[in-house]
């Protein structure tokens, strides 16, 4: 949080509240940092769950209740909304008052199937205004080389919802750091790609259309979350725990100013990023910086 800058966001009393996140991944574990007052909206009644969990869908196994059999989603979750407090009353979530709209698309191993994640777009396009779902979270990759029987439909569905208005924000993947090494859907145009600019396995541009990206950095390495067992914590690496900041972000922005596009969005995340002097393949535009983010 010190390195993006968040906490500037909640002196202000900026929290994200009222914007909805979706995120796709393993699931979400119901950890005590999401837990409080209230009932999930289409859960069992025995779980109790801070209402930032807005709603939860299983497009592997069909399970109804919230669960992440992969420690992964979790983990993204809490790096966006844990209302946990360290010993100063800060949070360690970014947007805790965001609402988190979890569809599990992966496997306890990781790995996932075009048609779920389409499937997944779907249901978000359906229940967007009940949730007020203004971003999408995509912490995986695809390798650029599938079979374009996949590869298509997996970028045109996310395109579409781009052009519906949703905030995209997808990792670079962990494949560089030689150029080309950006995964799908981090090689869109449009999309908001996020590296890691503390370690040399963030995927480095340009993309494999000569596309500039990505388009900025964030955290990467050693990021401390929620985990999917009891009430515990767990460090993990990667561009899907940078992409979580920069969602994270995004929602911050738009609880204070809610009319704005994803393309002001984007061209705010990009202007506000803070200069690391690496190569543009590398950082993008720079290091997410919340404070001027919330100030230009």
């Amino acid at each position: 949080m010190k390195k993006i800058n968040g906490w500037e966001a909640h002196k202000q009393g900026i929290y994200g509240e009222g914007v909805g996140i979706a995120i796709l991944d393993t699931g979400i574990y119901p950890h005590p940092d999401f837990r409080g007052n209230g009932f999930v909206h289409n859960m069992p009644r025995n779980i109790h769950m801070r209402p930032c969990l807005a709603s939860f869908s299983d497009f592997v196994n069909g399970r109804e209740q919230p669960y992440d059999d992969a420690n992964h989603g979790t983990h993204i979750c809490g790096i966006i909304a844990s209302c946990k407090r360290d010993l100063y009353g800060n949070y360690y979530g970014i947007a805790p008052k965001a609402h988190l709209v979890c569809a599990k698309v992966l496997d306890a191993k990781g790995n996932g199937k075009v048609f779920t994640s389409l499937a997944a777009f779907e249901w978000i396009y359906r229940i967007r205004h009940s949730y007020n779902i203004r971003i999408i979270n995509i912490s995986m990759g695809m390798p650029v080389n599938r079979p374009e029987d996949e590869f298509t439909p997996f970028m045109e569905a996310i395109n579409e919802l781009w052009n519906e208005g949703f905030v995209i924000v997808a990792a670079a993947g962990n494949n560089g750091p030689g150029e080309k090494s950006i995964t799908a859907p981090g090689i869109g145009r449009n999309f908001i790609t996020v590296g890691s600019c503390e370690d040399n396995f963030s995927g480095q541009g340009p993309t494999i259309n000569c596309i500039k990206k990505p388009d900025l950095c964030a955290p990467g390495k050693n990021i401390y979350s929620c985990s999917n067992q009891g009430s515990s914590y767990i460090y993990k690496s990667g561009t899907s725990m940078s992409t979580p900041m920069v969602s994270a972000a995004a929602a911050l922005l738009l609880s204070k100013e809610p009319n704005l596009t994803n393309k002001e969005v984007k061209k705010r995340l990009l202007a506000s990023a803070r200069n690391l002097g690496l190569p543009w393949q590398q950082q993008g535009a720079g290091m997410l910086d919340i404070k001027t983010l919330l100030e230009i």
